[in-house]
């Protein structure tokens, strides 16, 4: 993945100061991380766009250069002639290659996308370009010349590499105009080869002659029924929701999604694999969230000279949403006299399940004890099945069941609270806790009334693009990091529908909150990377 991406960005920047000089990689050195690989990092990307000495000898400078001129260099000890050879000899590699660039050239590498990050770029430069030219020299009018030219050859290139470049170099037709839609809406997301589509309905420009691997994926709640392209249904099997798309023309591609009807859904989800924790934590909110208006939080009360933090070794017990067994949070000794408390809202659902992953160091917690609250204040074990779980040093899972107790059925004031017992009072030692849900089954929704104002944020979580809508116009959007800052906000809307550019923020967990005519709304939101 690496090298390939290596190439797609150098080529398409037509870099020509590269594998000759400005050649580097990087791994990671701690044995529990996931970047323990050598891989390439970007270095001293002056060459590109039209500028500087053409150092490496590329073939055209221009932004007509074929984006598969970086695979005949002969400069480098080897990089071009190892790509070369594995696109050239390895179907797999082929495919995998040029769907990628294809991916980026529908999405990050976009005319819109590029265009939109060189100009947000500049913003943030040209105040800064009198003091510049003040001490180096030069002048205004000259830099704002090569920035038009960085950009000319920008948007020429963004449009030529995607239009005739591909084309020439690898023997596929098109490209066609491919449209690509989910019914209902919001029901579920498309993954077109290596690329998870952020809006519907969502235009490329896909390849003939080659291979598009699309699969699709239900949001909590649906379950994928079929496909439709250009009007013919196609059914996958029954254990996958793959194919493999081949146009010749325009298409029009429509994953459709059914309904599951009274059955079990994921309400709340901590994984912890976006947990940032370079100081000791009490409070961590969910990473995922199936009702909107709640705000599932997991607290550890009292106080100690530790508290909460991340660690790397995860568990693959009641994973869920194709996560990964990444990272877990560490509860810290000494635990007496402290407990976790979930506040968990069961509004509109009933049939509730709460389950976790847990394990202790050596010096660990010895065991959890459940208790619950109907009422947010008291805590009672009344009916619990069990409510000792020993922790052992593998992780094991937890499941707590409260389907017999109506009272726990869609109570908005509804807490588990789960005590330590047994060595708590060390200042060493931890419980580790992964992969926390609680779940449930929808109650029956009485008829909302005619002035109800209801919304939408998806997908979520997100990557650059997040999609908000309403019943009524949309006024103003703040997204709140989880101190409180405000990160991101746009006023003056008046739509019913906005899309929010959310690319610079960090990867993590954030409040968003929708002011809209006549309501507003908080909704926990997670970037992911």
């Amino acid at each position: 993945n690496s090298l390939i991406d290596y190439f797609v960005l150098n080529s398409y920047m037509v870099n020509k100061d590269w594998l000759n000089w400005n050649t580097s990689w990087w791994r990671g050195l701690d044995p529990s991380g996931d970047a323990l690989k050598w891989r390439y990092a970007l270095w001293d990307c002056d060459g590109v766009l039209g500028h500087y000495v053409n150092y490496t000898g590329i073939p055209d400078i221009t932004a007509n250069a074929d984006p598969c001129d970086a695979e005949e260099l002969e400069v480098g000890e080897g990089h071009a002639q190892t790509i070369a050879k594995l696109v050239t000899e390895s179907p797999i590699v082929r495919q995998r290659y040029i769907a990628r660039y294809a991916d980026l050239l529908n999405t990050h590498l976009s005319c819109a996308n590029v265009t939109a990050i060189f100009d947000s770029i500049i913003a943030q430069m040209t105040p800064e370009m009198p003091r510049q030219i003040a001490r180096w020299g030069g002048s205004m009018q000259q830099w704002q010349d090569n920035v038009q030219a960085a950009r000319d050859f920008l948007l020429e290139r963004c449009s030529q590499t995607i239009n005739t470049g591909m084309v020439e170099c690898y023997d596929v037709t098109g490209p066609f105009e491919t449209t690509f839609q989910v019914e209902p809406a919001d029901s579920g997301t498309i993954r077109m080869n290596s690329e998870w589509l952020t809006s519907y309905p969502f235009t490329a420009q896909v390849f003939g002659n080659f291979e598009t691997l699309l699969t699709a994926e239900a949001q909590p709640g649906y379950q994928f029924s079929h496909w439709v392209v250009d009007g013919a249904e196609i059914t996958p099997d029954d254990l996958s929701a793959d194919i493999v798309l081949e146009v010749s023309q325009a298409t029009s591609v429509t994953a459709h999604f059914t309904e599951i009807t009274n059955a079990e859904q994921a309400l709340y989800y901590w994984h912890f694999n976006t947990l940032e924790t370079p100081d000791d934590v009490t409070a961590i909110p969910a990473d995922y969230s199936l009702i909107p208006e709640a705000a599932p939080l997991m607290t550890y009360t009292g106080s100690g000279p530790r508290d909460i933090d991340a660690n790397n070794s995860g568990s693959i017990l009641n994973i869920h949403f194709d996560e990964l067994s990444g990272r877990c949070a560490r509860v810290r000794n000494p635990a007496e006299g402290r407990s976790l408390v979930f506040d968990l809202p069961t509004t509109g659902y009933k049939d509730i399940k709460f389950a976790y992953a847990v394990q202790r160091t050596n010096e660990g917690q010895l065991a959890n004890q459940i208790a619950y609250s109907i009422d947010g204040v008291n805590f009672i074990d009344t009916g619990l099945a069990q409510t000792s779980f020993d922790v052992g040093i593998d992780f094991t899972l937890v499941s707590v069941d409260f389907t017999s107790m109506p009272a726990v059925s869609g109570n908005p004031n509804f807490k588990i609270r789960i005590t330590f017992a047994g060595n708590t009072t060390s200042d060493s030692g931890n419980n580790r806790f992964d992969n926390i849900t609680l779940k449930g089954v929808a109650e029956p929704l009485s008829a909302p009334t005619q002035n109800e104002v209801s919304y939408q944020v998806f997908p979520n979580p997100f990557k650059n693009l997040l999609q908000v809508n309403a019943s009524e116009n949309i006024m103003s959007v703040s997204v709140f990091d989880l101190v409180g800052k405000r990160v991101f906000s746009e006023s003056g809307l008046a739509t019913r529908a906005a899309t929010l550019d959310l690319s610079r923020l960090n990867t993590g967990v954030y409040l968003l909150k929708i002011k809209t005519t006549n309501s507003n709304f908080t909704r926990k939101i997670v970037k992911q990377q």
